[in-house]
């Protein structure tokens, strides 16, 4: 074989509602315990958006099963560049929604939708400072459940090996084909429960990666904004000569 194609897309359930409507599944970010968070819209600041941090626990050891507060442990306004700073969180997880209402603005997108954004967070004190920018790119609300964040589940470990591979380098592409520039890209010697982390590296300006891995079996789990991907595979002699890492989520929606 010359290559592998990993097209690696989260699948929610149907649900029926009036009209379609998109959902996410959102890759846990790692975090420190200060955060700065830029609120766009239409690729553009957005101001007077309210950014709430609610913090959440796994109840189940899988990725959809949060148990999350229902009154925010912060609650902050953006200022006219869309920023917001918070103060030091204590260590956890946290799913973070940054919504604005139709008010003050002339922005046709703003005025005729309720816009909202999902981020999750796994805040560590020990996370470097540099890791602490985000961005959430606001869209009209859906009045549908919050996405879930992609958790290291039981479910993982259990995933068959699909892809058999020379060594570990390849490209990561969005769902459009796009290459993507500054994907975090986590290694896990399968087996381990998560515990055993060999590598972590992001994707190149092309979107490339690589890492030198001895002959096994590993998880790789990938993620790059409001997309995530996690690909079991095994580096052997025979295996393909390259790797191309499809990120995305896939939503069927009924109507």
């Amino acid at each position: 074989m010359t290559g592998a194609t990993a097209f690696c897309f989260l699948f929610l359930p149907a649900i029926a509602l009036a009209e379609s409507c998109p959902i996410q599944s959102l890759a846990e970010r790692e975090a420190p315990v200060r955060v700065e968070i830029k609120v766009l819209a239409l690729g553009k600041p957005l101001d007077y958006a309210r950014v709430e941090f609610f913090e959440y626990k796994m109840m189940r050891p899988d990725r959809w099963s949060p148990a999350e507060e229902k009154t925010p442990r912060v609650t902050l306004f953006d200022n006219a560049r869309g920023v917001v700073h918070s103060p030091r969180l204590p260590t956890g997880e946290f799913h973070v929604i940054a919504s604005r209402g139709k008010s003050h603005s002339t922005d046709l997108f703003v005025t005729q939708n309720d816009l909202v954004a999902d981020l999750y967070l796994s805040v560590d004190s020990e996370a470097p400072e540099n890791k602490g920018a985000f961005t959430m790119q606001l869209m009209p609300s859906c009045n549908m459940p919050p996405p879930v964040p992609l958790h290291w589940s039981a479910a993982d470990e259990q995933m068959p090996i699909k892809y058999r591979i020379q060594a570990f380098s390849g490209t990561v592409y969005d769902p459009s084909g796009a290459v993507v520039a500054g994907a975090s890209i986590k290694v896990i010697r399968k087996g381990t429960q998560g515990k055993d982390e060999v590598a972590e590296v992001k994707s190149d300006p092309q979107g490339h990666f690589a890492v030198p891995l001895a002959e096994g079996t590993y998880i790789g789990v990938f993620s790059s904004g409001d997309f995530g991907a996690i690909v079991p595979f095994e580096v052997i002699k025979d295996g393909s000569a390259d790797f191309k890492v499809t990120l995305g989520f896939m939503v069927t929606v009924a109507s």
